[in-house]
């Protein structure tokens, strides 16, 4: 169960991306402990989450800015190719692709359930 601070910042992350209606849904699902997959949009995005489980606050984090200090290492015509090893369910390669359109992303994901 996530702490008070961690769930307000999830809370905020979602309205920033999703809207109110995203965060208060999101944050009522998980609060409940009902554990189903949801269809939700985040920063123009269309994802599939699981409600009871850290895939919002990963999306959140990795659709704000947890890959800026990225944009110091790399050009933004970068051609070459980015493994994200550990894709989780996908957002990370999602905001890499955004960031660096002319790159080739490759995802690796041992786990099926993600």
């Amino acid at each position: 169960m996530l702490n008070l601070s961690t769930r307000i910042k999830t809370f905020r992350r979602l309205r920033k991306l999703g809207g109110i209606a995203t965060a208060v849904k999101m944050t009522m699902l998980h609060a409940a402990g009902i554990s189903k997959i949801v269809e939700i949009e985040l920063d123009n995005k269309r994802l599939f989450v699981r409600s009871a489980s850290p895939d919002v606050g990963v999306a959140c984090l990795n659709l704000l800015d947890e890959f800026e200090p990225l944009r110091r290492l790399l050009p933004p015509d970068y051609a070459g190719i980015i493994v994200d090893a550990g894709g989780y369910i996908g957002t990370a390669a999602m905001k890499f692709a955004e960031m660096y359109p002319q790159a080739r992303i490759a995802v690796v994901e041992p786990s099926s359930i993600n």
